[in-house]
């Protein structure tokens, strides 16, 4: 029953509320109070404005202790409570208060062990359970902070078991079951989601997660910050990490520094690297230890175990295959995308440096659609334009720039520039080529030391010959296995095919040379005959001024036996120019061009190689015994690459005139020695 027990107890009946066994037994001054249930607010004697409800809820507390509200069994009720403005509601909650002031406990046991700690919230099942002196700390939920004796002040926990080993850590937030569930002395963290920063002995500070299971692991890692479901999950003394987005960052056990990583599974494999930037799923996805490399794409970066440092991929699958490589930039879908050692390249563009291994070093290859995208091991190339140089392996130092300009075949080459659609398209091993225009020196394959200057210069002959130089318009456009050709001037030299050593300069110089060599044409003339300077329409001068004849420079001397015999077997005629016609097809196109300059009428003398031929077999002398007579023919029966061109199938044989020359002398020799002989003859008779 409630009862006053003296005189002064009775006076302060007016101002006091008890009903139960005991309650304010022990008030004396006390004013204002409210006491319901058994031994309730019992030990108080000068307490006011306070409220205890429930069996010995505040029953501890003697004095000074005001404005409290204890609601529940032993609430408030076992220590004496000095503090004042406390507010504890369920069984046990606040029931080791002293001084404490200003605290709010809702639940059973919340901030059950708490002694002078002041303004703070607990309110949950145990909530701030162990705690005893902490301060300004909030704690909602079953457990929350709750496992130990947090002397750390200004920690918010929201959810159950939430930031539940909690010493000294201060100012830390966890929203979440469990989340920091395992920190210690952490700081200044904020952890929001199911075991969010939840499994780790966190101590260290200003880190960032939300999500569930982001910076799962992590024990020493200061300022990270997490957000998606298992971001950065692994990391545990990694500092100044940025992972968003699922599973970002959160494979492998990073140590690593200063890395951001935004995306599904970017940066997942990461461990010790440092300094990186993944943005897209999956960017960066297999690196472990690279540093201060950027992939921005899904996929960039993602399919090698990347160790190289600097690389910077934009675009999907960019770098994709990239391990050791360094220094490399590439930008566009694909582009380098199956390098793996290669550095200091650049490849922009879609398919760009992309379509094999590229372990070389130094190229740049910029345009879609496979720019150098065959790349092995060459170094120091530049390909600009789709399919430039797209074919190229192992070439080196080479220039492409153009759509398909040296793009067809497997270069191997060095040293070559190619500026032009489609110029040095064939190129294979040839070295040291320059091809400037549209389609110059477009199926050049192994020839080197050319050089091709405009459209279609030296242009579609399949060029094995080297030292020729075409300049102009369809300059030496036939050329195949022709060396040191110079042609200047719009369609000169067209028809040089295998011919050497000719000159043409000016538009359709020297147009009807096609296996001759040493011809010099200079003007809008044509002249086949070797050795001999054409100006201008007239032959005014021998193309060779002098030829070598020291005896020192020759060997195997011997004096010649051909004379009249050789000259007497001769059939010297005179004859006009049977020019070829243009080759058609039914319908009247073009196939093949034919003779522009043997057109003429003139009636011109000389001699028949054929004839000459015949000459040589009479007097029992093979192909090599003279060399007036030429047979391009003969001369390429063991190579198979070789083939004659429409223009030249009747012309592949030749004279050169300035070898008969001797056997003419030979025979004047003869004839006056024979004229020498007469004359003694008449002398004597």
């Amino acid at each position: 029953m409630a009862y006053l027990r003296d005189r002064e107890q009775r006076a302060l009946r007016s101002c006091n509320f008890a009903a139960g066994i005991d309650p304010l037994k022990s008030l004396t001054t006390g004013t204002n109070n409210i006491a319901i249930g058994k031994l309730a607010l019992t030990a108080a004697t000068n307490q006011t404005d306070s409220i205890a409800i429930g069996r010995s809820a505040l029953a501890g507390a003697v004095n000074d202790g005001n404005n409290n509200v204890a609601i529940g069994v032993l609430a408030m009720g076992v220590a004496d409570v000095a503090g004042s403005n406390n507010i504890g509601i369920g069984n046990a909650s606040m029931d080791a208060l002293t001084s404490g002031a200003c605290n709010v406990a809702i639940g059973a046991d919340a901030f059950g062990a708490g002694t002078t700690g002041a303004r703070n919230v607990a309110i949950g099942c145990s909530a701030l359970g162990a705690s005893t002196t902490t301060c300004q700390s909030i704690a909602i939920g079953s457990g929350a902070m709750g496992a130990t004796d947090t002397t750390g002040v200004a920690n918010i926990a929201l959810g159950e078991n939430a930031m539940n080993a909690l010493t000294s850590g201060i100012c830390n937030v966890a929203i979440g079951v469990d989340a920091l569930g395992a920190s210690t002395t952490g700081c200044w963290n904020v952890a929001i989601g199911d075991v969010a920063m939840g499994a780790g002995v966190v101590t260290g500070i200003q880190n960032v997660a939300i999500g569930q299971c982001p910076l799962y692991q992590l024990t020493t890692g200061l300022c990270n910050v997490a957000i998606g479901h298992g971001a950065l999950a692994l990391s545990t003394s990694g500092c100044l990490n940025v992972g968003i987005g699922v599973l970002a960052m959160g494979q492998a056990i990073t140590t690593g520094k200063c890395n951001v990583a935004i995306g599904v599974a970017s940066m997942d494999a990461l461990t010790s690297g440092g300094n990186n930037t993944a943005i897209g799923k999956n960017a960066l996805g297999a690196s472990t230890t690279g540093s201060n490399n950027v992939a921005l794409g899904a996929a960039a970066m993602s399919g090698g175990d990347v160790t190289g440092q600097y690389n910077v991929a934009i675009g999907g699958s960019t770098l994709d295959a990239v391990t050791t490589g360094a220094h490399n930039i590439a930008m566009g879908l694909n582009a380098l995308a199956a390098s793996t050692t290669g550095c200091q390249n650049i490849a922009l563009g879609y398919d760009a440096l992309a379509g094999a291994d590229t372990t070389g070093i130094n190229n740049i290859a910029i345009g879609g659609y496979g720019a150098m995208d065959a790349l092995t091991t060459g170094l120091c190339n530049i390909a600009v334009g789709v399919h430039a140089l797209g074919a190229s392996t192992t070439g080196c130092l080479n220039i492409a720039i153009g759509l398909t300009a040296m793009g067809a075949c497997t270069v191997t080459g060095i040293c070559n520039i190619a500026i032009g659609k489609s110029s040095m398209c064939d190129l294979t091993t040839g070295r040291y080529n320059v091809g400037l225009g549209v389609s110059a020196l477009e199926e050049l394959t192994t020839g080197c030391y050319n050089i091709g200057i405009g459209i279609s210069a030296i242009g579609t002959g399949v060029v094995t010959g080297s030292h020729n130089v075409g300049i102009g318009y369809t300059t030496l456009y036939d050329l195949t296995s022709g060396l040191s050709n110079v042609a200047i001037g719009n369609e000169s030299g067209a028809n040089v095919t295998t011919g050497c050593h000719n000159i043409a300069i000016g538009t359709q110089a020297g147009y009807g040379v096609t296996t001759e060599g040493n011809t010099m044409n200079i003007g809008q003339v044509n002249s086949t005959t070797a050795n001999l300077m054409c100006l201008g329409g007239s032959c005014v001068m021998a193309a060779v001024f002098t030829a070598t004849s020291d005896c020192r420079s020759k060997c195997k001397i011997k004096d010649l036996p051909y004379g009249l015999d050789f000259i007497n077997l001769l059939r010297p005629v005179s004859y006009k120019w049977k020019p070829q016609a243009d080759k058609l097809d039914k319908n009247g196109n073009l196939i093949e061009k034919g003779e522009r300059y043997h057109s003429h009428q003139r009636t011109m003398f000389g001699l028949l190689g054929q004839q000459v031929k015949e000459t040589l077999t009479k007097l029992g002398l093979s192909y090599n015994d003279f060399a007036g007579y030429q047979d391009q023919e003969y001369e390429n029966k063991d190579n198979p690459a070789w083939k004659k061109s429409y223009s030249m199938e009747d012309k592949t044989i030749s004279l050169a005139y300035d070898d008969f020359i001797a056997p003419l002398i030979k025979s004047v020799q003869e004839l006056s020695a024979e004229v020498t002989e007469l004359k003694a003859q008449l002398k004597t008779t």
